[in-house]
């Protein structure tokens, strides 16, 4: 009598999962799933795209602030260089491999621009391909989310009186049991609670030998104690 509630609530229980993993199985669910994962990607690639075009525009700052430096030092020796008093030739190479030297380091800038340029076409590109993309997944997403709406209204009236019947049932049941139940469900232990046979001397839920320490606390009807290897609750019909 001490095992009837809680042996009524674990059957209810499992009537429940049992409609519950139907849902799961049907192909309402699955293509609800499939679409949200493919929305899910879609979101998770449109932000790299974003965090690429961020980088981009942090180079472009970098790569404007090279070319002001640059433009200044090149002001700085125009304005201290007057060519028609220079008396020497070296004075002259100097000023032209300087000259030279900035030159080169502005077209590499433009080229390093040119590039970003290029890739943040890119960006674009592929972010508008990815944002289209979204906004039909969105569309199916919402069509499958309705589809599998009115595909689980057909079990919701059956759902809902098992759980009432279920749960109507925890005020009779011992409060440790329904412990041990809710800790062993959430584990994916199924049942929680099982029949122990003397003549099996091994748990009927993972089958593996009990000790003989457990066996000796499961001699008299309504005992009961936890399987030492699942947890599971061993006990004997009272």
């Amino acid at each position: 009598m001490k095992f009837d509630a809680i042996l009524k609530y674990q059957a209810i229980d499992a009537e429940i999962l049992k409609i519950e993993n139907e849902i799961k199985s049907s192909k309402q669910y699955r293509q609800g799933m499939a679409l949200q994962s493919e929305y899910k990607a879609a979101g998770a690639t449109l932000s790299r795209l974003n965090d690429e075009a961020a980088d981009i525009l942090s180079n472009y700052d970098r790569l404007s602030k090279q070319e002001a430096e640059l433009a200044e030092k090149i002001k700085e020796l125009v304005e201290h260089t007057d060519l028609s008093e220079v008396d020497s030739m070296s004075a002259v190479e100097y000023f032209e491999r300087q000259m030279s030297a900035f030159s080169d380091a502005l077209a590499s800038i433009e080229r390093e621009c040119l590039r970003q340029n290029a890739k943040i076409d890119e960006i674009r590109r592929k972010s508008d391909s990815v944002m289209k993309q979204g906004r039909e997944l969105g569309e199916k997403l919402k069509q499958a989310n309705v589809a599998f709406n009115e595909y689980r209204k057909e079990f919701q009236a059956k759902v809902d009186e098992l759980k009432s019947s279920r749960d109507a049932l925890k005020d009779i049941i011992t409060p440790q049991f329904l412990q041990h139940y809710a800790a062993l469900r959430q584990q994916g232990k199924k049942p929680a609670f099982v029949e122990y046979n003397p003549a099996h001397k091994s748990c009927a839920g993972c089958f593996m030998d009990i000790s003989i320490d457990t066996q000796n606390k499961l001699k008299n009807a309504g005992d009961w104690t936890e399987c030492p290897n699942c947890r599971r609750i061993l006990y004997i019909k009272d």
